[in-house]
């Protein structure tokens, strides 16, 4: 199989995968309709619209990470993607492109239906690219991750959490670490640096707090696929959870220390 087809097949799932959990969105609705027959003054049709868009929005990337190697479990056919002869980082262009570009595009389409243009966010502020990160980079780590877990065939609630651990840690703790070790550099640097060097300083603290933190159990796999063809699937899947295991552990833990 050519990468070119392989690109169509996998951009025609992610695709019908979209259309599916999308469907949900025709559940609004009844339900606005159903609650205010029930309810005397219930919520207007914008907060249903808002919560169940918001909800369909998180469900549908993460059952595009999620499902990512759906087609090849089902069929059978891990060994023969593996055989291809296709360099491991292109599989995993095929694989991942097409449902970042999916992501980001609902992504964009809920902020821009709820809170106005988001391109206006493109400003060259600390702010401005703050919320373009916040908005763009998880669904980037979401389906990373449903690559890189995805080959260790291992499917249940704890694949869901491990998936979704890194998102979690980048939109709720890592601004906050973020925020603290700007704060400490600032601290032990002389005043008087400018906009410019204030600018650099929170890009370092937001480097160190949110955005390393977040990739590390992503990044810790992507050796491995530099043997993705020569590795037997049942050492691959064991190496995958082991390196993994380490950091997404302490994502949990530092997760379950800030909301606790």
């Amino acid at each position: 199989m050519k990468t070119s087809a392989l690109l169509q097949r996998e951009t025609w799932d992610t695709l019908k995968q979209t259309g599916a959990m999308l469907a949900f969105l025709l559940l609004i609705p009844p339900v606005y309709l159903v609650n205010n027959v029930r309810l005397d003054g219930g919520a207007s049709l914008t907060h249903h619209m808002f919560y169940g868009g918001l909800f369909t929005l998180a469900a549908t990337l993460l059952v595009l990470a999620y499902s990512m190697f759906s087609r090849e479990h089902r069929d059978g056919a891990m060994e023969y993607l593996r055989s291809l002869p296709i360099a491991p980082s292109r599989i995993a262009a095929v694989k991942i492109l097409p449902r970042i570009a999916v992501a980001w595009i609902l992504v964009w389409l809920f902020v821009e239906v709820f809170f106005g243009r988001v391109f206006m966010l493109m400003r060259t502020t600390i702010m401005g690219w703050d919320m373009l990160f916040q908005l763009f980079l998880p669904p980037a780590l979401l389906m990373t991750g449903g690559f890189l877990y995805g080959v260790s065939g291992r499917r249940g609630p704890l694949s869901a959490v491990v998936l979704i651990m890194p998102v979690l840690y980048f939109w709720i703790v890592g601004y906050e670490a973020a925020q603290s070790i700007f704060g400490l550099l600032l601290g032990s640097i002389s005043a008087g640096m400018g906009v410019t060097g204030v600018h650099a300083v929170w890009a370092s603290a937001f480097i160190l707090g949110a955005l390393l933190p977040s990739l590390l159990p992503l990044l810790v796999l992507i050796p491995l696929f530099r043997v993705w063809n020569g590795t037997p699937e049942s050492v691959l899947t064991k190496s995958i959870l082991r390196r993994g295991a380490i950091p997404t552990v302490l994502l949990l833990a530092l997760f379950l220390v800030n909301t606790w």
